[in-house]
């Protein structure tokens, strides 16, 4: 019996290899890595809205323009988001906006002036909308019919993220 339990352990082990090895399951991994960061950003300004409320001299009523301007970059970037997936290269589009994603977020923290940090709060709203719409859309295309459960796995990924 001890014999046949660990012939099928090794039969489930080299199908769950073969499983790993298929290039659509590493783009799966990556993108759900990319919306588990995608949630961290999400979330980062509402726990520093006090930093950034010293560091631009504001009261804290006047960050709220802030968080208006991050979603209606969100919103625009979610909008324009598809049309540009239907035209241009996924994830050469989705490098180049992680990037965006990333630099905002390098440059907010040394931002004193309220107005430009809003302008940089509706590019990087801009970027994850188009982010979040883009992995919606990406895996779409990548797993067809059977998509469920990777959609599943990346919004758990961004709840994650915005969780941590």
């Amino acid at each position: 019996l001890e014999e046949t339990q660990a012939i099928t352990v090794m039969m489930n082990l080299r199908g769950f290899l073969q499983w790993m090895s298929r290039p659509e399951v590493h783009t799966t991994f990556t993108w759900c890595g990319c919306t588990l960061v995608l949630g961290l950003v999400v979330a980062a300004p509402g726990p520093s809205l006090l930093a950034l409320k010293s560091l631009t001299g504001s009261e804290i009523e006047e960050m709220g323009y802030v968080f208006t301007a991050r979603a209606t970059g969100y919103l625009i970037g979610s909008i324009t988001g598809g049309p540009l997936f239907d035209r241009f290269n996924g994830n050469a589009l989705s490098g180049i906006f992680i990037l965006v994603t990333g630099a905002c977020f390098f440059i907010i923290p040394f931002i004193t002036n309220l107005w430009v940090m809003g302008i940089f709060f509706v590019c990087s709203g801009f970027s994850m909308g188009f982010m979040d719409t883009g992995g919606n859309v990406m895996m779409i295309w990548l797993h067809g019919e059977k998509v469920g459960p990777y959609l599943q796995a990346l919004h758990s990924t961004f709840g994650v993220g915005a969780f941590l």
